[in-house]
């Protein structure tokens, strides 16, 4: 439950940095880079712990990481994000490619 509580976390402090929720022009609690950075982070160790003891409920996991992959820059950073897909995709999770597409096309674009 971790992993989606951090990850939640960043979500929601990344959903505030957009255009159209700065046009309110008030105070959101939005998070410096360094703590989504941490928060994601935690996430990542988090979804990683709890993929060893998952089963079906193991896909679940996967959504978390397109939000913890928008706090990773440099490619060996990402290979944590590659691999834990891979993993899903062992444990019988066809759908595990269509999430590494999603997250590389949004890599591609930053």
């Amino acid at each position: 439950m971790l992993a989606f509580y951090y990850c939640a976390n960043v979500d929601i402090s990344l959903m505030f940095c957009d255009s159209v929720w700065l046009s309110l022009n008030c105070e959101l609690p939005v998070m410096t880079h360094q703590m989504s950075y941490e928060q994601a982070t935690n996430a990542l160790e988090h979804a990683e712990n709890g993929l060893h003891n998952s089963y079906l409920e193991a896909i679940f996991y996967a959504p978390t990481l397109y939000t913890v992959s928008m706090t990773r820059r440099y490619k060996s950073e990402r290979s944590r994000i590659v691999d834990f897909i891979s993993k899903l995709k062992q444990k019988g999770f066809l759908i595990a490619d269509q999430f590494l597409s999603a997250i590389e096309e949004a890599w591609a674009a930053r």
